[in-house]
């Protein structure tokens, strides 16, 4: 299912968004040499764009996020814009970039 919403969504001006792959960096870096935190905030965008905030989105505050369906970001989201498939190997990205300490909460 949110597969398919990144698939059909585009933006406000006609470009994909949502494609099942980030969009290009505003200097046009490779999708696969961006670092993790603008993959990751162009996830979070888009995911806002799409309608796929119910799998993950930022909290009210816009300082955090949430995945609220961890399946569905582990199926459908994460292995199109990380090249990575365990939820272990994301947290250990979030430690790395931004001195991310989790604690036994559903936020991320």
């Amino acid at each position: 299912m949110l597969g398919e919403m990144f698939q059909h969504c585009t933006t406000s001006n006609g470009a994909e968004a949502c494609g099942g792959r980030p969009r290009k960096a505003l200097d046009d870096k490779s999708e696969s040499t961006l670092p993790f935190p603008f993959k990751l905030h162009q996830l979070l965008e888009e995911a806002e764009e799409c309608g796929a905030d119910h799998i993950i989105s930022w909290l009210p505050s816009g300082e955090a996020f949430k995945i609220h369906d961890h399946d569905a970001f582990l199926s459908s989201v994460m292995t199109k814009y990380f090249k990575m498939t365990k939820i272990k190997s994301f947290t250990r990205q979030l430690v790395r970039n931004f001195l991310f300490r989790g604690t036994h909460s559903n936020n991320i």
